[in-house]
């Protein structure tokens, strides 16, 4: 088993960044990287949301998008 020894900031096209765009994009917004560990959310040219790490955005956008 392999383990890591520290956590780095990941790039922006790891498989949580695509995800997460893809589910933006579905909802007519989009994902925008502006920094190393940094992501805004626009929609309609507008920002919705900034300095959120990868984390934050993932759990803001399950909070605005899914309806329970």
């Amino acid at each position: 088993m392999i383990q890591a020894n520290s956590v780095h900031s990941t790039p922006p096209t790891n498989m949580s960044a695509i995800a997460l765009h893809l589910r933006l994009k579905a909802a007519g917004m989009l994902l925008r990287r502006t920094g190393p560990d940094d992501y805004q959310i626009v929609w309609k040219n507008q920002m919705v949301v900034s300095d959120l790490t990868l984390l934050q955005a993932a759990m803001f956008i399950d909070r605005a998008l899914v309806r329970r």
